[in-house]
């Protein structure tokens, strides 16, 4: 089930996926609250059935970093009500890539009239800022949907496929129509949906992140250089195995960092974003860095550092009641900065193929609509994410068995492909066509 890249269409009708009075509304349970369950939640809740999310932990401890939402993203969280001015979003204007010592442009991209080519907006967010706006969006009373219930500290320990029974820690049984794993890339649910263990192994690389604000560069007079020649936009410093990535968030009061690098210079075993690392170590990484570039690095006060893994695309995302979502079901690297954004695209077409049922026993066959439309498309993009836009030729013949048509050769043609694509008029055209309502 492929859908070609085309110009983008405009936007569809905003009560497309409601619910009314012949419809069965279906209990959901979600697993794990980040950005994709909760963006499944919105969505499901949507298309007007009842949602409960399961999390683990007691949100008291958000990741500290930030996230794009480009266009094909963007469109979705528009169509929700998402409020970019109260996420205080950063709209981007362009891209640059640059040489790590010099600073030589190697490739740089106008990003300004996105709006009207694609339908929306490039955004620059704080993770903690968009996970509280999509919270608010399941949350919140509208007089229409019933707000989604979300249980903390809720550790899910079995999940029957067949009759979609979830188990917690404390022996306590929830039983729902639908299960959806979105609790990363660890899930042991992965697992049970493919029948083999397929952990995600390393790359050979880490990554830190940290945080520094606007503010405090600006005092500093080489990193404030840096900070007033390149703003609004994101920013690429390389070197054949490193490389330097910077953009602000929260209404431009923040900057973001990343910084991939070989892991055998760093040691951690930290698959996630909480461990610790030493500003003399991101420093010697980026030694041969230009001194602007590493005046900014000097400014970091909490520096994480988290290796990188990788799995290769999966062949089934469903089995029986329970589907996988997200970092579940397709972990991506960084360098396309498209995890969040396939996230937000899985719980949109999830919760639109799961619209208008005309009851539970339909549901196997709409979630295998969901996986014939989704998993091509993510196991492309987890392709094009194991190189940056800059290095897209290294990846072309493998991205090429998941892309229906020509595989985009560098960044501007990667912006057509992917920021042109509309999961949700993708989804309406297979609801009109392969489902009677």
């Amino acid at each position: 089930m492929t859908e070609s890249t085309r110009a983008f269409a405009g936007p569809i009708a905003a009560d497309a996926f409601e619910p009314d009075l012949n419809n069965r509304s279906i209990n959901v349970g979600i697993i794990g609250a980040g950005i994709a369950g909760l963006g499944a939640a919105v969505a499901l809740r949507r298309s007007g059935h009842k949602v409960q999310i399961f999390e683990r932990s007691r949100f008291k401890d958000e990741v500290g970093a930030a996230i794009n939402s480009c266009p094909n993203a963007t469109r979705i969280l528009n169509y929700y009500g998402f409020d970019f001015r109260r996420s205080k979003g950063v709209i981007t204007k362009r891209s640059e890539f640059m040489k790590g010592d010099t600073l030589e442009t190697i490739m740089a991209n106008d990003i300004k009239g996105f709006p009207e080519k694609f339908g929306a907006d490039y955004y620059f967010l704080h993770r903690v800022d968009l996970h509280t706006e999509l919270r608010r969006l399941a949350e919140e009373p509208n007089g229409q949907t019933e707000p989604v219930q979300i249980s903390l500290s809720s550790d899910i320990i079995d999940v029957d496929v067949d009759t979609a029974e979830l188990t917690l820690k404390d022996g306590s049984k929830y039983k729902k129509d639908l299960i959806v794993a979105a609790d990363g890339i660890h899930s042991f649910l992965t697992g049970k949906v493919i029948g083999s263990d397929t952990p995600a192994r390393p790359t050979g690389q880490s990554a830190f992140r940290f945080l520094i604000s606007t503010e405090k560069l600006m005092q500093d007079p080489e990193a404030h250089q840096q900070i007033a020649s390149r703003p609004d936009g994101i920013y690429v410093a390389n070197a054949p195995d490193r490389r330097l990535v910077w953009y602000p968030c929260r209404a431009g009061e923040i900057f973001n960092f990343v910084g991939i690098h070989p892991d055998d210079q760093t040691a951690t075993d930290s698959e996630d974003f909480t461990a610790d690392a030493r500003l003399e170590d991101l420093l010697n990484v980026y030694k041969s860095f230009n001194p602007g570039l590493r005046a900014m690095c000097r400014n970091a006060d909490e520096i994480k550092l988290w290796k990188l893994l990788y799995r290769p695309p999966i062949s089934r995302w469903v089995k029986g009641r329970l589907v996988l979502i997200g970092d579940a079901a397709h972990p991506m690297l960084p360098h396309q900065g498209q995890g969040g954004a396939q996230a937000i695209e899985d719980g949109a077409a999830l919760g639109a193929l799961l619209s208008k049922l005309g009851s539970v026993e339909e549901i196997p066959a709409r979630l295998h609509l969901f996986q014939e439309l989704r998993k091509n498309r993510a196991a492309a993009m987890q392709i094009f994410s194991n190189a940056g836009q800059d290095r897209a030729g290294e990846i072309q013949d493998e991205a090429q068995k998941y892309v229906d048509g020509p595989v985009p050769k560098n960044p501007h043609e990667f912006h057509e492909w992917n920021f042109s694509y509309d999961v949700l008029r993708h989804s309406l055209n297979v609801l009109s066509s392969e489902v009677k309502t």
